[in-house]
């Protein structure tokens, strides 16, 4: 539950989040403590607050670590990664993205191997290398694809636009960018829609649309204060 909630309401997946640590701390469930301990610092990640994040994800990993629970720590080092590439450092974000990859494809978890690569593509993304950028997201969203995980295929196929949009490519990056809304309308992606609406206006703003640049950031902002 606090998973499935995260993207549209952050609030309610903390509280699912910490009652799940409770519940799991309650029983000495340390597999189910650690990856309640990540869902918390993932509604934290998705408000914006990367430290707390952060700090709960490490208290997730040393429990994960210190029981040998490999997909949580795999999961936890991944998000890691995520929050470092918040905190504007991708070569820090590369190395905890790369050993999570590592350790997804040793569990054959290709379905979490499709988040990391996303977030990998972030962290190249930052570095401005768009060709490793471009390999991580396509590869990530058809990774997605056949894994039936809608989430994954629209938050790529931004991430693609967003590629076109660094590179002047205007008209691409917005029909990426529109058919994201679609789908993310599709799934209930709240998220996504913020992120979507905030790429349309960005392209419309550097190609002098001043009225619909407008438009698209106040539609960002209005699914923004839903969180």
């Amino acid at each position: 539950l606090a998973f499935n909630y995260y993207t549209n309401n952050a609030i309610q997946s903390l509280e699912y989040a910490f009652k799940a640590r409770q519940i799991a701390d309650s029983i000495h469930f340390t597999k189910g403590e650690a990856d309640a301990l990540r869902q918390i610092g993932i509604a934290f990640w998705a408000q914006g607050d990367m430290v707390t994040a952060t700090s709960y994800f490490f208290t997730g990993l040393s429990v994960a670590e210190t029981n040998n629970h490999l997909q949580v720590q795999a999961d936890i080092i991944g998000n890691i990664g995520t929050a470092y590439n918040g905190m504007n450092n991708p070569n820090e974000a590369l190395n905890f993205l790369l050993r999570s990859r590592t350790l997804q494809q040793q569990l054959k978890n290709y379905w979490r191997e499709a988040s990391v690569l996303n977030n990998l593509g972030d962290a190249y993304m930052a570095l401005k290398d768009y060709d490793n950028a471009k390999v991580s997201y396509s590869t990530a969203m058809d990774m997605a694809f056949k894994n039936n995980y809608p989430l994954g295929v629209t938050t790529n196929l931004r991430n693609l636009g967003n590629i076109l949009e660094a590179k002047g490519q205007y008209d691409s990056a917005l029909s990426n960018y529109f058919k994201c809304v679609d789908l993310s309308s599709g799934i209930n992606d709240n998220r996504g829609l913020i992120l979507s609406y905030r790429s349309i206006s960005s392209v419309y703003l550097k190609t002098g649309k001043l009225k619909q640049a407008k438009e698209f950031g106040l539609k960002a902002l209005e699914h923004a204060t839903r969180l």
